[in-house]
């Protein structure tokens, strides 16, 4: 079987990625402009109702603008810059917020945990690493989603390298009584999970373990 198009998959994540952008930021166009008709009407006819709660929803709409821009720069950033030493919880925490505006993905039951131990750096390009983890994220979700059990990130030390752990359940990997575990993982039987169409440059190693878990190894700097 051939190995997944890596510029195919990622252009067909990232439109969907872009759609669900543009719907969000023209919700975010009409809030604006209906709390400047808000502030503009209370300007006129109660003044003293124009304060400090319209300029609350005015900051918490503009926070939620700049949200959106980092979503856009993680889409949109170039990938040709040199690599540098990057902490990926960072780059973690900005894949996560976009893989939540995925519909049908279960994206917004992600939870970002604190890291494992002392993870080391990685050496790479941020735009790179970040599409990276967005895909792998994406892929998880799209094999073991089903709506119900919360997904849990990790990062923690693999070796000599840091080592991201995505898990179906709570914790240590074990879901809430009721859930689904995704014991037996690719056996006979049972679904195989997709093979990740990650670049062949990325030096990054990926595996499927039974228990609902994809782990990602990342090469020491």
């Amino acid at each position: 079987m051939d190995r997944p198009s890596s510029d195919a998959h990622w252009l067909a994540l990232k439109d969907r990625l872009l759609r669900e952008l543009c719907h969000d930021l023209n919700g975010r166009a009409s809030a604006l402009r209906g709390l400047a008709e808000l502030h503009l009407s209370r300007r006129t006819t109660a003044p003293e109702r124009s304060g400090p709660d319209t300029r609350m929803l005015l900051q918490e709409e503009a926070d939620r603008l700049e949200e959106l821009a980092r979503n856009l720069d993680l889409l949109t950033a170039r990938t040709d810059h040199p690599p540098e030493l990057l902490d990926l919880q960072p780059i973690l925490e900005r894949a996560i917020q976009a893989v939540s505006l995925l519909e049908g993905v279960g994206g917004e039951r992600v939870d970002l945990l604190p890291p494992a131990g002392d993870p080391p750096p990685v050496r790479g390009v941020p735009a790179v690493l970040g599409r990276i983890i967005l895909v792998a994220i994406e892929a998880f979700l799209s094999f073991h989603g089903d709506g119900r059990a919360r997904t849990t990130v990790q990062l923690g030390s693999g070796g000599r390298g840091a080592e991201l752990r995505i898990r179906l359940g709570y914790g240590e990997g074990r879901g809430r009584p009721g859930e689904p575990s995704g014991e037996g993982v690719g056996r006979e039987g049972t679904p195989r999970p997709p093979e990740l169409p990650l670049t062949p440059d990325a030096r990054i190693l990926t595996e499927w373990k039974a228990g609902g878990e994809l782990r990602l190894f990342f090469p020491p700097p």
